[in-house]
């Protein structure tokens, strides 16, 4: 009652007090709430991790009951917890799992879109390109050799060089010469051990159809080289879409398994509580009145 007594009030208008009135609503609660912290006690044991709850009323069936709600109250608001986190994790996966399907659907639409476009076999063509290219890099190579080597030839017949030694000389700096290949342009015996002179104007005519091969190789090479280069970027650009579409299906195939396990979970819904004694109204009072007591002996003793 926030309501002085008339006694009260008379004391304090004599003695000039002055007090600000106080909410009758706000007195009542912090009054209960007063009493609730003075005469309950909520322990947690060490031991087993069990709690207990001591009530203290002048009532004892009332201080029973009172220990009972608040254990109910308790064991109902920790079952409302683990409901209400359980639906908030089933609701975020769900969530996630939707967005997963999202962006598997997007990286699948766009592999196929870059199949139909491009190519369903980017390495393979990326490969044949690569091969292509080194086997025309290889016949460059092959071609140049054997334009030099005509050319040193073409040089030693137009200077009247074409002693043994001269062959000894053009055979250690170009051993090229031996080859089969070599002298069937040339129209020369395939023996080794044969070597005849051939006509400078032959030689002159194999140079020059040497030379219009070298440039149509290089044109060659340019041409798959640009080839290759464009399959790699469109391999790269594969290799990308493939990766976010394995990672979109691992994804969901992981969150799809976790959103069932919770929902199996959040349709069982443990109760792991166990309710070892309910209270009861004691044989005695947990504490005498000592209020009363003292009072009763102050008076007894006056």
């Amino acid at each position: 009652n926030s309501v002085d007594p008339l006694w009260k009030a008379f004391i304090k208008n004599i003695l000039g007090f002055d007090e600000n009135t106080s909410d009758p609503n706000e007195a009542m609660w912090q009054n209960i709430v007063k009493n609730f912290n003075k005469n309950i006690h909520y322990i947690v044991s060490s031991k087993d991790n069990s709690s207990r709850i001591i009530v203290t009323h002048s009532d004892a069936t009332r201080a029973a009951q009172i220990a009972n709600t608040v254990m109910t109250t308790i064991l109902d608001d920790m079952k409302s917890e683990k409901t209400s986190r359980s639906n908030e994790e089933l609701q975020y996966l769900t969530n996630m799992l939707a967005n997963a399907l999202r962006e598997m659907e997007t990286t699948q639409t766009k592999l196929k879109a870059f199949a139909l476009e491009n190519s369903a076999l980017p390495l393979e063509t990326f490969s044949a390109e690569s091969l292509q290219l080194d086997a025309l890099r290889m016949q460059l190579d092959r071609t140049s050799k054997f334009y030099y080597a005509i050319n040193e030839l073409g040089a030693l017949i137009s200077q009247n060089k074409t002693k043994y030694n001269d062959y000894l000389f053009l055979q250690e700096k170009f051993p090229i010469i031996d080859q089969i290949e070599f002298r069937r342009i040339l129209g020369q015996n395939e023996i080794i051990s044969s070597w005849n002179w051939p006509d400078l104007n032959s030689v002159y005519a194999v140079a020059d159809t040497l030379s219009d091969r070298i440039k149509r190789l290089e044109s060659q090479i340019d041409t798959s080289r640009a080839a290759a280069k464009q399959s790699a970027e469109s391999l790269e650009i594969y290799a990308k879409l493939k990766r976010n579409n394995t990672i979109s299906e691992a994804t969901y195939t992981v969150l799809i398994e976790q959103v069932k396990a919770q929902s199996m979970l959040a349709g069982f819904r443990p109760d792991n509580s166990e309710i070892y004694e309910y209270a009861s109204p004691p044989i005695k009072p947990s504490e005498p009145k000592r209020a009363l007591i003292i009072a009763f002996g102050a008076v007894m003793g006056f």
